[in-house]
């Protein structure tokens, strides 16, 4: 059995209208909410031993947030092909990059990150997916089993969705 974590970015900052998308930071509200979900990470033990990141610089901050909290040495790979929007690249990156680290961290992008999890999720007898389709908003994350060995072997509609967890949602 695998996990997956499907993490989006947290808040981007909008105020300089001269930075290209890809290098938009956080603003104080997503610096907040990293650092949350990554508290919240270390305390629900979901420290991945993988994690794939886009190289969107707000991607890229948010990954520092969960590097300083976990606090032990992980593999990452940061994948510029992380910066796009499609679910099926994700899927396709995470066949060809997760290799054998369980659980696996994605930090990426909406609506990909969202679609990963809808073609993903089969089974979801909690009915979280529901809360997951209604909004993925930064920050938020999607706790995925699969049942497979390695990463090359997941299949669409495999899997369970565990959890879903949003920074409102976590006290402070």
């Amino acid at each position: 059995m695998l996990r997956l974590i499907l993490l989006r970015h947290a808040k981007s900052d909008w105020n300089d209208m001269g930075l290209s998308d890809i290098d938009r930071p956080l603003n104080e509200r997503g610096r907040r909410a990293a650092g949350r979900m990554a508290t919240h990470f270390v305390e629900s033990g979901l420290v991945p031993q993988r994690i794939l990141c886009s190289t969107a610089r707000r991607a890229r901050e948010t990954l520092g947030f969960l590097v300083e909290a976990f606090a032990q040495p992980l593999a990452i790979d940061v994948i510029s092909d992380l910066y796009t929007f499609a679910g099926d690249d994700y899927i396709r990156i995470i066949q060809n990059w997760g290799r054998t680290g369980s659980p696996l961290m994605v930090v990426g992008h909406n609506p990909a990150t969202e679609e990963t999890a809808r073609r993903l999720v089969g089974d979801d007898p909690d009915g979280l997916m529901t809360q997951l389709e209604t909004k993925f908003p930064t920050a938020g994350a999607a706790v995925i089993d699969l049942p497979a060995l390695d990463w090359s072997d997941i299949a669409p509609g495999s899997g369970r969705l565990i959890s879903f967890d949003c920074p409102r949602d976590l006290v402070a």
